[in-house]
């Protein structure tokens, strides 16, 4: 399984190009559907494991930029994705579907509960971009 760090960052790159928001990520078998608001009108494509392979590429060959909360208002789409990537590597999260809100992101992912000792489950999180900061480097 590819970390969802670089993932994140690749579809983030690919959102930043095409200079949007309001996203919804959603992992399916052999790649991502990505949703999204383009000027006033709803877009969806679907991003296949060749598309994401080639963006992984072009996110690396492509600086980000990184949030310094002493001269930018919010971090940006990109920059935010990779951290909910780093974050969502930490609970060895599956199957993730994420919701781009006003305060952060919702997300639906398979994972251990942390009160189970074992089997996977369909967990939820709603976390805010400050908190998600404060929980990856």
């Amino acid at each position: 399984m590819q970390a969802y760090a670089n993932l994140l960052d690749a579809i983030g790159l690919y959102l930043e190009y095409k200079q949007t928001g309001d996203a919804l990520i959603n992992e399916i078998e052999g790649g991502f559907v990505v949703g999204y608001m383009e000027a006033d009108e709803q877009k969806v494509t679907t991003l296949s494991n060749d598309d994401m392979q080639t963006l992984q590429a072009e996110a690396l060959r492509v600086r980000r930029k990184a949030w310094n909360p002493a001269i930018d208002a919010a971090p940006t789409l990109r920059d935010s994705l990779l951290h909910l990537g780093r974050y969502l590597d930490v609970l060895s999260a599956g199957d993730i579907v994420v919701q781009e809100r006003l305060d952060g992101f919702s997300v639906e992912y398979t994972g251990v509960p942390i009160s189970e000792a074992a089997g996977l489950a369909r967990l939820y999180l709603h976390i805010d971009v400050a908190r998600l900061y404060q929980l990856t480097p």
